[in-house]
């Protein structure tokens, strides 16, 4: 988990070189997956200038702490568009119909992150956004603006028990703009490994509270490291695929025309 500078540069750097060395490297789904976890690694290096510029409080920061803020939190609210995205950029053992379904979740990733941006510029215009610093939280991880709005509705515990449910609400909406990158048939374990750490914020948010949104240094990097394991994991454990075989959902007219190298629709008067 990355609480200094130091440990998060070390995090991003590693990172970095498990996203080159996928692009490099070339294997069979090696660039599906660096394209998959790119903006994670970009948030990670955002994190790195935030720890060099901290602010001592939500208010009190320079100019470069402010921007970064803004353009992490822009580039969190449009991580689930660009996983929506990946079945039709990189449309390995993805049929029409998840590609479709993909469709329809970008359009809806998209109105969430929208939606995400303009709270904060409304929130700004209008003065109700009062934290425009990130700074470091009692947990050591770095509090975004962003998400202290949630928790300043009202004041003392029942501000942070509301600001937990709406985290928690907000969290299950951020899973849901995201399922159109899952829909793919391909062997994966990046994506189980993706889904099970996401998960796995929800009890972030009980314990972090505010913080739970920059521990996701530790997920980009599990993800890098399982994306560069994954030729070797297909090996020895087998192929995963999230959303079970295509093959099971071809007909078996196409499934043959595909074995004798003809078109479906030839198939009966070949056979007759």
């Amino acid at each position: 988990m990355c609480w200094t500078f130091e440990v998060t540069l070390a995090a991003a750097s590693l990172e970095t070189l498990c996203l080159l060395g996928l692009c490099c490297r070339g294997l069979r789904y090696d660039r599906p997956n660096a394209s998959l976890i790119l903006p994670l690694v970009l948030q990670e290096w955002l994190q790195v200038v935030l720890w060099a510029h901290i602010g001592s409080s939500s208010t009190e920061c320079d100019e470069t702490n402010q921007t970064v803020s803004i353009a992490i939190a822009c580039l969190v609210c449009a991580v689930p568009a660009w996983l929506c995205t990946q079945p039709l950029l990189c449309p390995v053992d993805v049929t029409p119909e998840l590609r479709q379904s993909a469709r329809a979740f970008l359009c809806f990733a998209l109105l969430c992150g929208v939606s995400g941006v303009l709270v904060q510029v409304v929130g700004r215009a209008f003065g109700w956004m009062t934290s425009i610093c990130t700074y470091a939280g009692p947990w050591h991880h770095q509090i975004w603006p962003v998400m202290n709005i949630q928790y300043n509705f009202l004041p003392g515990l029942m501000g942070s028990l509301l600001g937990r449910a709406l985290s928690s609400a907000n969290l299950m909406l951020y899973f849901g703009a995201s399922i159109g990158g899952f829909m793919s048939y391909r062997p994966s374990y990046v994506l189980p490994v993706l889904a099970c750490v996401g998960l796995n914020a929800a009890m972030l948010v009980l314990v972090l509270g505010r913080e739970w949104g920059s521990f996701w240094c530790f997920q980009a990097s599990l993800l890098g490291l399982v994306a560069i394991l994954e030729p070797w994991l297909f090996e020895h454990f087998g192929e995963y695929r999230f959303f079970g075989d295509a093959k099971a959902k071809t007909s078996p007219d196409k499934l043959e025309a595909e074995a004798i190298g003809a078109p479906e629709s030839e198939v009966d008067s070949l056979v007759a």
